[in-house]
């Protein structure tokens, strides 16, 4: 027999549980990495160069293939030091990157970087809706 302490203990867990918030929420708050990278052919198919605004995202998210759902899907990324904010066209992939780091064409970098001396910066990211 269930005791009554039981039940109520029950009853105050499932009343005061909230909703989960969905990943795509989650997924927006991640930080990572940007770093820039030399374009060329990237694994979407097109070849690009320094001044297009390429982002090449990690195989976590672009999958171990030669081609992604993801291939041209805007990405909307922030410098979380400064919090500059610049748009950018997913077009490749990084297989070297942690899953939230991402490689971005010289141009894009420089619009999010405090200097042209910045290896790298922090970032968060998302893909545009």
């Amino acid at each position: 027999m269930i005791s009554f302490l039981a039940i109520l203990v029950a009853s105050f867990t499932l009343g005061s549980a909230s909703p989960v918030e969905s990943k795509v929420a989650l997924d927006k708050r991640d930080p990572g990495t940007a770093t820039p990278y030399n374009v060329g052919l990237g694994a979407c198919g097109d070849y690009n160069v320094d001044t297009d605004p390429v982002v090449a995202i990690s195989t976590t998210f672009f999958g171990s293939g030669s081609t992604s759902s993801l291939c041209n899907q805007g990405i909307t990324i922030t410098n979380t030091e400064n919090g500059v904010t610049v748009h950018g066209v997913e077009s490749d992939h990084c297989y070297l990157c942690g899953a939230w780091d991402l490689e971005l064409s010289q141009s894009l970098f420089l619009q999010l970087a405090p200097s042209s001396d910045a290896g790298e910066v922090p970032v968060t990211w998302s893909f545009d809706a």
